[in-house]
C-alpha cells in the first residue's frame, strides 16, 4: 500500500513542498532587503555625484 504524500520514489512530496515554501519566503526576503540597499545605494551617490559637482564648481 503506498503512503500518502509520498510518490514511486518514496520521496515525501509534503517535505519538497515545505523545503520549496522556504526556499521561496527566503527568496522574497532577500529581494525585498536588495532592493532597499539598493535605494540607500542609490542615495548616497546622488549625494556623491552633487557633492563632486560643486567640489568642481568651486576649483
Amino acid at each position: 500500500m503506498k503512503k500518502p504524500n509520498v510518490d514511486e520514489h518514496g520521496v515525501d512530496i509534503a517535505e519538497i513542498m515545505a523545503v520549496a515554501e522556504k526556499i521561496v519566503d527566503h527568496t522574497n526576503q532577500f529581494q525585498a532587503k536588495t532592493v532597499e540597499q539598493a535605494g540607500q545605494i542609490e542615495g548616497r551617490v546622488s549625494v556623491l555625484e552633487k557633492e563632486v559637482s560643486e567640489l568642481k564648481l568651486g576649483q
